[in-house]
């Protein structure tokens, strides 16, 4: 038996003694330039992803979160129309087209994080002529508008995904602010609304990134700032607050990437980099063995990848 099946089945234990599914679906929301694809892949084995279906709408720069029935969609950027404020549903089990589930408290592009536990989908930030520090709660089994959580640290846009162990959500993970790109992560409580707090810092500085977790360890990889691509991968504890420290490298660094998460797995996907905008290749690694990503597959065709968002319905928080 290989070291890398080895490592998923010591992983696989420690994922069910805390309950859920240790793998599931990953699905995979629009692109830039109003991309209208769904597409999606199961995390339990290498391969390409497939087609899952359509948003009613093109869209971008939105977030994604996911329990195990039900996949949200935050809309963001519209091209050449305005930001759009809709939130559309996919059930998990069965391929289909997006379906309106209700707003969100704000209209913006470039949204900046979010987190959920098994009932509770959190979403935050965001720019729509100025950056936002609003954080958005909405029930998975609600068909309605969102209200308001609370907010951020500090009004921040464009970075993507979040943690979550079910009880302590990481809300925002880098991204941009009006003084420039920052590292703070910011932390909830996803039960109790309110102010998000300090968690610490990602340890680089990146204008776009994106995030992801298990049930204990929470992730921060990938992204840009001013011409400079990142490939780190950045790890941390998701239930004691402190900084992420270094765990390995992704294949390339990519400017708007995307990411999610299974209880033993994580996947960085989407984006674009300085030669191509639009990459297929979406990245694996195992939890609990610090190192570098391998390819896992390929996403479906897309004439633009960057501003994707994704969700797994097998995530930390479920």
């Amino acid at each position: 038996m290989g070291i890398f099946q080895n490592h998923l089945m010591g992983a696989a234990a420690a994922a069910a003694a805390s309950g859920g599914a240790n793998t599931g679906r990953a699905i995979n929301f629009g692109g830039y330039d109003d991309v209208n694809v769904i597409d999606y892949f199961d995390t339990a084995s290498a391969g390409n992803a497939t087609d899952f279906g359509d948003l009613t709408d093109g869209g971008s720069s939105g977030e994604a979160n996911a329990n195990d029935t039900v996949s949200l969609f935050y809309f963001g950027r519209r091209n050449s129309v305005a930001n759009s404020n809709v939130i559309e549903k996919v059930n998990v089990a069965s391929t289909g087209n997006a379906t309106d589930y209700g707003d969100s408290t704000e209209s913006v592009e470039n949204r900046t994080g979010g987190c959920s536990n098994s009932t509770i989908s959190l979403t935050s930030g965001g720019y729509g002529g100025s950056a936002t520090n609003r954080i958005d709660k909405k029930l998975f089994a609600t068909d309605g508008n969102a209200t308001d959580f609370g907010n951020l640290t500090l009004a921040t846009w464009q970075c993507n995904g979040g943690s979550s162990n079910g009880t302590k959500g990481i809300i925002k993970t880098g991204g941009s602010t009006n003084s420039g790109a920052q590292q703070t992560i910011d932390t909830v409580v996803i039960a109790s609304d309110g102010n998000a707090t300090d968690f610490g810092d990602l340890g680089y500085t990146p204008h776009t990134c994106a995030a992801a977790s298990g049930s204990t360890k929470g992730f921060g990889f990938s992204g840009w700032t001013n011409g400079q691509y990142f490939n780190h991968i950045r790890v941390y504890n998701i239930s004691s607050n402190g900084d992420a420290t270094d765990f390995g490298d992704v294949s390339e660094g990519r400017y708007f990437p995307t990411g999610c998460a299974d209880k033993l797995k994580a996947f960085h996907m989407g984006g674009e980099t300085a030669s191509s905008q639009a990459i297929t290749q979406i990245d694996v690694w195992v939890q609990e063995s610090a190192g570098n990503s391998t390819d896992f597959g390929d996403l479906t065709s897309r004439s633009r990848t960057n501003g994707m968002s994704s969700s797994c319905a097998a995530h930390g928080g479920i």
